[in-house]
């Protein structure tokens, strides 16, 4: 078991003014004044899914993982267990707990990267990149615009299309995907938990392209794909939680084709 402090990454759901662990009742000091919480300690053995205190060494991971309200950096030691994406171990505490304009910006990111499969198939249709506009545009101004509620009318029409037809055409399981998470910031309008639906809008931007890509070439060729794409992501990830939030909406800006 290391006794090294490990930089990760995991969610938490929001109680009033509280922070709780997705499963279980546990209450985990916050960050104050610019100072870490206090640590939390679990006494026993530690095993992945099963027992012991749970993050991921990457934000790509903590997506994959349980999703809450709050997405949070966290300081992490004793890690006695450990999975491609996850590890449990024995103390942790919250250092950062992030805003929810950067976890819908981390899904923003997703939706664009997926954005090109989309547009080799359809390359004349605009709704899910007008979708994408929409989530910047609530990112910079917290917002709803006027084209938001169309947006989120043609991103309903794109999806069911995309998941009735996903067993003859992979590119539309992509569609699909790009429609659920550039959805977000219309939820997230009406929401402060908006986070919660953008973490749930990466998994299915993440899991269609992970499948449509298996669907066209192979495997082997997938699990390719997958690493490159979680790659391009924890860069953009990295950068865009470095950035104040006034930032955001034009680093988005920047990547999207």
């Amino acid at each position: 078991m290391t006794t090294k402090t490990v930089t990760a990454y995991r969610f938490f759901q929001r109680s009033g003014e509280s922070v709780r662990s997705i499963y279980g009742d546990l209450a985990w000091p916050i960050p104050t004044n610019g100072h870490p919480g206090k640590w939390v300690r679990h006494k026993g053995d530690v095993k992945c899914c099963l027992v012991g205190l749970h993050a991921s060494r990457t934000i790509f991971g903590a997506f994959q993982n349980r999703q809450g309200d709050n997405l949070a950096v966290v300081d992490a030691m004793e890690i006695g267990d450990e999975q491609e994406d996850k590890f449990a171990c024995a103390s942790m505490r919250i250092v950062r707990l992030l805003r929810p304009r950067h976890v819908v910006a981390l899904a923003g990111v997703a939706a664009i990267m997926s954005l090109p499969a989309f547009e080799v198939r359809y390359p004349n249709d605009g709704r899910p990149h007008t979708a994408i506009l929409a989530v910047i545009e609530w990112i910079r101004t917290g917002k709803t615009a006027s084209y938001v509620v169309d947006a989120h009318d043609a991103i309903a029409v794109v999806a069911a299309n995309a998941y009735a037809a996903s067993y003859d055409t992979a590119y539309d399981v992509s569609a699909a995907a790009i429609a659920s998470a550039a959805n977000t910031a219309y939820a997230a309008s009406y929401d402060v938990a908006g986070s919660a639906a953008a973490a749930s809008g990466f998994t299915a931007i993440y899991d269609a392209y992970y499948a449509s890509y298996a669907a066209v070439h192979d495997d082997t060729a997938a699990t390719s794909a997958r690493t490159k794409f979680g790659e391009r992501f924890e860069r953009e990830a990295v950068r865009l939680l470095a950035l104040p939030e006034d930032g955001l909406a034009d680093a988005l800006e920047e990547i999207l084709p």
